[in-house]
């Protein structure tokens, strides 16, 4: 069924391709919902991220032949399911552990864009000065 590759992969035939392409395209969108609203903090790019990293531990699963893509799509999504939430345990552990422990920190993320220092907008102006005196 697969056949062996440089360096240890593994290639994937057609029909199990064709196969993993339509379980993305019938999971992708709701299993993205899915992790989205499971988020601490939500945020669309990390649900997508996490669910991309979901397809691809279903691509190793089917790889191995842990997973059979004939099982039925209800299956298919509960394992989806499954490995979502797997995915948002291990990104909140990594997420706790990279909180700011400084209080600056911590409040720079929620601050509001400021607004420009006089200092950058003098060296702003000086900077295009210079440049239109060397184009002339």
């Amino acid at each position: 069924m697969y056949e062996g590759t440089a360096a240890g992969q593994t290639s994937i035939n057609r029909s199990t391709d064709a196969a993993l392409s339509a379980v993305f395209a019938a999971h992708s969108d709701r299993l993205t919902r899915f992790v989205y609203d499971r988020l601490g903090r939500p945020d669309w790019a990390t649900a997508e991220d996490i669910s991309q990293q979901v397809f691809v531990r279903l691509v190793d699963f089917v790889v191995e032949d842990r997973i059979d893509l004939d099982s039925s799509e209800r299956f298919i999504g509960e394992h989806l399911d499954f490995l979502a939430r797997q995915e948002i345990a291990g990104h909140d552990r990594h997420a706790s552990v990279e909180a700011p422990t400084d209080f600056a920190d911590s409040c720079e993320a929620d601050r509001l864009p400021g607004t420009v220092a006089a200092e950058d907008i003098a060296v702003a102006n000086l900077t295009v000065l210079a440049m239109l005196a060397v184009a002339a």
